[in-house]
Formats: structure tokens, C-alpha cells, sequence
């Protein structure tokens, strides 16, 4: 497809859709009657420790699946997605049916073998069901074709089929064609790049220019703690120094830090304030961002693109929402625009056929095997400076599917 001489970002992405992954589909026929078979022996193990059969006898009706003038069918397995079913096994129990079937707030409330099984049970039909949906986006020439979303800060996200929200399996069979291989080029903590110079807190920007890993000197800065020479205990460490970078970015509060953490809310809100007590500018920063957001009614990105932000008054937690869209429309907005330039560069370099998708801060490529001056070239245009700020990026493969391509980046740190 040829592509217009002006691009629009809609442009670039309906390239790059145009461009198609290919779908492993014997692998993925495959692998789809694996996982029923082993749903099905999940819900015969959850049927046998809920005591099913005996349930049904004891009250019938929430196990109705069909009835007519001629027969009533019954469900065959207790259903673990299933309201009445949940119900019907917590009233057997003598116990109030909660108002949350979420994962979280069954937890608590029941056994742990059969929470375990009931988990296993819904995760397994979570899998099949999204390669059935891979499968059905599945064009007659054996590829899909994302349709690419904006979302109101300039991020594309992948829309229809939604690979960024479906369970990680169907990745595995998203593969180059014959003697092509992938890689992945990412920017190293995008958003926490352009946080750091966006507000030139000196403690992030010395974390990058040195070479820590941001998250594990974030992590020491807040604490005084040196990183540990224990794997787990480091690994640990640099969880909370993560938590801490992104609870700016993506609004967290003391009850979504502690949530993450496994930790109180109020030893989360401690760590929330030495964060900003260790980064004194970047406060600063945080104040006069969201102050200057207010008065305008709109966040100014790094290319001058303006996104409007309101204050919804008939939130309780009105203001503290305001101050996230804030920071991290700044943030992701820039992001954005960064994402888009170096589209634009990639276009012009002649290499937007080798685009199969974008993960948030990384690009999926896709060029013959062992040739590395593709993605080469393409980490160069990433690496080009951004007003006057060059954000490294780092080159990712060879992969035989878009999974190994993307568990490369996602999360990785070495432990030193």
C-alpha cells in the first residue's frame, strides 16, 4: 500500500494494519483443544469438591440451563462464571452471598482448594475463548489485521482484536512468514524518561544518564537502602522503587500503591511522601503542572499538542482525578507525539513495512532472518533527539512469535 506523501497519525496505523501478522492456525487449533480438555478436567474437579450433584438435588433451580414443555436440562458442571451457582454453593454453606464474584473477594471466603480449581477453571476458558476470538479476526489469507484505536492522549492501542487484553497465549501464535523472524525495538521507561526531564528532577535524570536501573535507584533514593545481594529481596526492592516511578504517572494513590504491594495504606502513604521528599523538584513540579492545568483547562504536550482535561464535579475524588489526568496526559501524551514522530522517520526511511505492531514504548518488526540492519536502522531513528532529548532504546530477538518478542521487554531487569 502506498502510503499518502503528508502522514496523519491514522495514516501510519492503517499501514501498519494493512501490513497483517500471520496466525499460526494448525498451532492454534492445537492449542485450543488442549486448554478445553483441561477446562474440562478442572470443572469434573470443582463439580466434585463443591459436591455438585448433591447441590443440584438440594435446590435445583439455580442449575437450570433450559426448559420447555417437554424436559428440563440441567447444567452437567458446576459453573465457576455462574451468579446462582456461586450462590447456591455459599447458601449450602450457611454463608451471605457476597455482592462481589471478583477473584479477590471470593478469595477470602472460600476453601483454597476449591478457590484454586475455580481459578484454574476461569483462566482456562479465558484462554481458549480469546484464541476463538483470534480465530475469528483470521483474514482468507491466514493474517489478522488490527484495527488501531486513539485514545484521548495520542497512544494507538490495538482495538479490534484487543491483543494488548487478551490472555498472553495468543501472542504465541501471531508469527513472521517463512525465513522472516521478529525482533522488538523499545524506548528503555519511556514515559519515565520524559518524567524526568519533563520536571528535571536531578535524582532521575543522574539515575538514567549513569546507567542504574531507574527503578532500583528510585528505590534507594526513597529508603537509603542499598540494593540487596539477595535475588529475591532485590527483586522486591525494585518492585517498590517501580511502584513508586508509576504511581506518579498513573495516578496511584496510597490505596492502589498498598494494593499492589500487598501492604497498608498507610505505610503505602509513608512511602508516597518519602518519594517526594527524596525528589524535591520533581514535587514541585507535580504542583505546578497540575495548577497551570487547572487555570489553562488543558495539558500542553512536549510538541505543543494541547488535550483537554475537565474537572468532573460529581466525582468524590474529583481533584485527585484531575491531578492524575494531569501528570499523565503530560506524560503519555508526549509519549505519544514521540511515538508518532518516530512513525513519521520510519516512514520516510523507507522501513514502515517491517511495522507489524506497536506495544506501548516498543515496535514489533519483522525482516528476514539474521538480517539485523533493519531493526538497527530503526533503533537509530528511535534514538534520534526529541526536543533536544534523546531517549535510548535498545533492540530485542530474534523471536519465532510475537510472545518471545514481547517477554523480552516487558518487565525485564538483570539482576547485577
Amino acid at each position: 500500500m502506498a502510503t499518502p506523501t503528508h502522514v496523519t497519525p491514522q495514516d501510519l496505523f492503517k499501514v501498519i494494519s494493512d501490513n497483517g501478522i500471520i496466525v499460526d492456525l494448525p498451532g492454534l487449533v492445537s492449542k485450543t483443544q488442549e486448554l478445553q480438555a483441561e477446562e474440562l478436567s478442572a470443572l469434573d474437579k470443582l463439580s466434585e469438591l463443591t459436591k455438585f450433584e448433591e447441590l443440584k438435588k438440594t435446590n435445583p433451580e439455580p442449575f437450570v440451563e433450559k426448559r420447555t414443555k417437554k424436559a428440563t436440562t440441567f447444567a452437567q458442571h458446576f459453573n465457576p462464571r455462574s451468579r446462582k451457582h456461586l450462590g447456591a454453593w455459599f447458601e449450602s454453606q450457611n454463608m451471605d452471598v457476597p455482592h462481589s464474584f471478583a477473584m479477590d473477594a471470593l478469595e477470602p471466603r472460600m476453601p483454597s482448594e476449591i478457590f484454586d480449581v475455580l481459578v484454574t477453571a476461569r483462566r482456562l476458558r479465558e484462554y481458549w475463548g480469546d484464541l476463538g476470538t483470534l480465530r475469528k479476526f483470521m483474514n482468507l489469507d491466514g493474517k489478522i489485521r488490527v484495527e488501531w484505536t486513539e485514545a484521548i492522549t495520542g497512544r494507538f492501542y490495538t482495538g479490534k482484536p484487543p491483543i494488548q487484553t487478551m490472555a498472553k497465549v495468543c501472542r504465541n501464535y501471531l508469527v513472521p512468514a517463512d525465513g522472516n523472524e521478529f525482533s522488538v525495538v523499545d524506548w528503555n521507561q519511556q514515559e519515565l524518561y520524559i518524567l524526568a526531564f519533563a520536571s528535571q528532577e536531578p535524582v532521575l535524570i543522574n539515575l538514567f544518564q549513569s546507567g542504574v536501573d531507574p527503578h532500583i535507584g528510585a528505590y534507594s533514593a526513597v529508603t537509603g537502602q542499598q540494593p540487596s545481594t539477595d535475588s529475591d529481596v532485590y527483586a522486591n526492592q525494585r518492585n517498590i522503587g517501580k511502584m513508586l516511578n508509576y504511581a506518579l504517572i498513573y495516578g496511584l494513590d496510597a490505596q492502589g500503591l498498598g494494593g499492589r504491594l500487598r501492604i497498608p495504606n498507610d505505610k503505602a502513604q509513608l512511602l508516597i511522601d518519602a518519594y517526594f521528599r527524596a525528589m524535591p523538584t520533581l514535587a514541585a513540579w507535580r504542583s505546578s503542572q497540575v495548577e497551570a492545568v487547572r487555570e489553562a483547562g488543558f495539558v500542553t504536550t512536549s510538541a505543543g499538542r494541547q488535550i483537554p482535561v475537565e474537572l468532573d464535579t460529581s466525582r468524590r475524588d474529583s481533584a485527585a482525578q484531575f491531578a492524575r489526568k494531569a501528570i499523565n496526559y503530560r506524560c503519555q501524551g508526549s509519549a505519544a507525539d514521540q511515538m508518532v514522530e518516530a512513525l513519521t522517520r520510519i516512514y520516510e526511511a523507507g522501513l514502515l513495512e517491517n511495522i507489524r505492531a506497536q506495544m506501548h514504548d516498543a515496535f514489533l518488526v519483522e525482516a528476514p532472518a539474521g538480517d539485523r540492519t533493519i531493526s538497527a536502522q530503526i533503533r537509530e531513528i528511535m534514538e534520534q533527539p526529541y526536543f533536544d532529548v534523546s531517549t535510548p532504546a535498545e533492540v530485542k530477538g530474534p523471536a519465532a512469535n510475537w510472545r518471545q518478542a514481547m517477554d523480552a521487554i516487558e518487565d525485564e531487569f538483570e539482576y547485577p
